[in-house]
C-alpha cells in the first residue's frame, strides 16, 4: 500500500506525523520504517529518527548506449508509447514476449488492440511471420511501428533480401542503417512527433 504524501497535511500511517514542510522537501518523523526508499521516493536519514523526503524528482538522462538489454527495452517502449500516446494509444508493456508481442497499443476507440515488438533496429525475421505483429524502432528520433508480414512481402517482392545468407539460412535481417529502398516501403508507418 502506498499512501499520498502531499495532502492537507497531518499525518500517514506508514510514515509518521508530519514534523515541518518547507517549499522542496516534506519531512517526517518515522515510525519504525527502515527502508530508505518507499513508493518511489528518497529519503535522507539524519540519525535522530526523521527523515526528508524529496518531493522533487531527481532528473538525470540516461545514456542509452550504457544501459543494459532490459533497460534499453523499457527505455525504447516509453519512448514509442509517448509516441503513440499522442494518436490515443495506451500502450501497455508485457512482462515477457506474448504471441512474439513485447507490448499491446490499444486505441482508445475501444476496438483496436495491436500486439508490438520492440526493436533496435529496422527487423525482418520469419518467427514473426503469421502473428499479426507489429515492429516498432526507432531511427535516430523517427519512429516507425509497421506490420511485419505486409513489409516483408514487399520486401520480397522488390528481391532485397531473397538470396543472402542471413535471410535463406536464419530466417532473420536487419539493418543498422535503414537503407534509401526501405524508407521508401517504411515512410507510411512512421509515427509523426
Amino acid at each position: 500500500r502506498c499512501w499520498c504524501l502531499y495532502g492537507r497535511g497531518g499525518s500517514s500511517p506508514l510514515l509518521g506525523t508530519k514534523t515541518s514542510r518547507n517549499r522542496n522537501r516534506n519531512t517526517f518523523l518515522l515510525n519504525g520504517l527502515a527502508s530508505q526508499t518507499l513508493c518511489g521516493f528518497s529519503f535522507e536519514f539524519d540519525g535522530s529518527g526523521r527523515s526528508t523526503l524529496q518531493s522533487k524528482l531527481p532528473l538525470k538522462r540516461v545514456h542509452h548506449p550504457d544501459l543494459n538489454a532490459k533497460k534499453k527495452e523499457t527505455y525504447n517502449f516509453q519512448k514509442v508509447a509517448a509516441r503513440l500516446g499522442e494518436y490515443g494509444y495506451n500502450c501497455i508493456l508485457l512482462s515477457d514476449d506474448w504471441l512474439g508481442a513485447d507490448f499491446l497499443a490499444h486505441h482508445n476507440n475501444a476496438k483496436d488492440i495491436f500486439r508490438v515488438q520492440l526493436k533496435g533496429r529496422f527487423t525482418l525475421d520469419k518467427k514473426y511471420s503469421g502473428k499479426d505483429l507489429y515492429i516498432a524502432f526507432f531511427h535516430g528520433e523517427r519512429c516507425f511501428v509497421y506490420p511485419h508480414d505486409i513489409v516483408v512481402a514487399r520486401v520480397e517482392a522488390e528481391g532485397r533480401i531473397m538470396t543472402s545468407r542471413s535471410w535463406a539460412k536464419l530466417g532473420s535481417y536487419t539493418w543498422p542503417s535503414i537503407p534509401k529502398w526501405a524508407f521508401a516501403i517504411l515512410e507510411e508507418y512512421e509515427i509523426p512527433s
